[in-house]
């Protein structure tokens, strides 16, 4: 159960769902999100569960596994970037073109943001070089952290459900599971 809900984190990742190695080194800039939410929560603590809590935010209710983690991926996939992918030649979706172009004051510098007007996402600012790209502590990686724990966190509460559901399903009903066969490499 540890590895599924380790695996439901990683399905949270952009870095992980749009197939960006990144490694960090050799001029690999890295995963700038992970980075980020790593340092967030040693700074911060993790009190998201109590939070969604009290909002009275929902659990989903996957039928199997494979659900939660299509649902989660594609999630994070279709809406968020990974500093590899900021762009639309590998992935179609976020659209760069539907993005707006949003100019906040950080630091009393103007800075500029590709901004998703629907969803409330900064999802990448610009460099000094005219590029995009997510390493930004200030807007961009709050936004993704904001959109993407809770559904993280859902998500590995819907699928510890699921799991106590089929647990009680097969208490009740052992004649439903599988027989178990011999492992055939033990002598």
């Amino acid at each position: 159960l540890g590895h599924v809900l380790h695996l439901v984190e990683d399905a949270s990742v952009p870095d992980h769902t749009r197939d960006d190695s990144h490694p960090g080194i050799y001029g690999d800039p890295g995963s700038p999100y992970e980075s980020y939410s790593g340092e967030y929560v040693k700074s911060n603590g993790l009190n998201l569960a109590q939070k969604l809590l009290n909002q009275k935010a929902s659990l989903y209710n996957f039928s199997k596994i494979q659900d939660a983690f299509e649902q989660l991926a594609n999630y994070s996939n279709n809406n968020f970037f990974s500093e590899d992918t900021i762009s639309n030649d590998d992935f179609s979706y976020p659209l760069i073109f539907d993005l707006d172009k949003k100019i906040e004051n950080v630091g009393g510098k103007d800075e500029i943001f590709l901004f998703n007007k629907k969803s409330g996402l900064y999802l990448a600012a610009e460099t000094s070089r005219g590029e995009y790209s997510t390493k930004d502590s200030f807007l961009v990686l709050p936004s993704y952290r904001e959109h993407l724990f809770p559904q993280a966190v859902l998500t590995g509460a819907s699928v510890l459900k699921l799991f106590f559901q089929e647990v009680e399903k097969y208490r009740v009903h052992p004649e439903l599971l599988e027989p178990i066969v011999p492992d055939s490499n033990v002598s």
